[in-house]
């Protein structure tokens, strides 16, 4: 059962999850991580890593055939160095999309021992990195149609967009063992692919190697790309495929959610 409580503008969301199989077996996530939402009263602990800025939205200011000089004046005229220097203070920030691969990072956070907070990382990778976020994706895999139900409308609420698919159970031959299992890799690769015209710079929190073309192919279109996952869950392909690669420990203290 889940609760909402508004507290002095705090929105907090409990929920009771179940404990993962061991990595082995190859078990898919029936519930996610508690979620809370929380005030920004804590100043960060730790520096956070910068992100790195395209040139391409950074000008210098220079003249070309398309400037309008107006009569008799110089090129380093006060009023024209005025214009430029207010273009560039009002540049276009990157827009940036982020996409979580919510059961892959459950893995890579349990390896960790906690659990980041789906609206910090919104905030950090958007306004205190000086982004436009355009859009946040978040994909899970269901025991039933009802699985997370509070978890998943309070993500919403944040502003994700989520995609869910129920899992297959599958008998593996070698163990013997029947496992749970959902993929949404295809779901990720589409919704990157169909949203590619309305975002610079893409954020995947997942260490899946399978998504080492379409970052090769995203990168072709001159989009800057970050992984972000954890030693032990990045497969070598996938990161030697992006722009950046940022563990989640890296960033522990900008993300992490907190029980108080």
């Amino acid at each position: 059962m889940t609760n909402f409580n508004f507290n002095n503008g705090k929105y907090s969301i409990s929920n009771d999850y179940t404990q993962f199989n061991d990595l082995d077996k190859e078990k898919e996530s029936d519930n996610e991580p508690d979620l809370k939402l929380e005030t920004n009263d804590n100043p960060t602990l730790n520096p956070r890593p910068q992100l790195i800025p395209r040139p391409e939205y950074n000008p210098e200011p220079h003249i070309n055939s398309t400037t309008i000089i107006a009569p008799n004046s110089e090129i380093n005229n006060t009023n024209h160095y005025n214009y430029v220097n207010n273009i560039n203070s009002n540049r276009l920030r990157d827009r940036i999309s982020i996409f979580v691969d919510g059961n892959n990072m459950f893995y890579a956070q349990q390896k960790n021992g906690w659990f980041f907070d789906p609206r910090k990382v919104i905030d950090y990778f958007s306004e205190e990195s000086g982004f436009m976020l355009i859009n946040a994706f978040w994909y899970t895999g269901l025991k039933d149609s009802q699985d997370q139900r509070g978890f998943r409308d309070a993500l919403i609420s944040l502003g994700y967009t989520v995609r869910t698919k129920i899992l297959k159970e599958y008998y593996d031959d070698s163990s013997g063992r029947f496992s749970q299992k959902a993929n949404l890799d295809i779901e990720i690769v589409v919704d990157m692919f169909n949203t590619v015209d309305q975002y610079d710079r893409v954020v995947l929190f997942s260490g899946d190697g399978d998504f080492e073309r379409a970052i090769e192919l995203l990168r072709s279109k001159n989009t800057h790309i970050t992984v972000v996952s954890t030693e032990g869950m990045i497969a070598r392909e996938l990161r030697n495929a992006t722009d950046r690669y940022l563990d989640l420990n890296e960033i522990r203290p900008c993300i992490e959610k907190r029980d108080f």
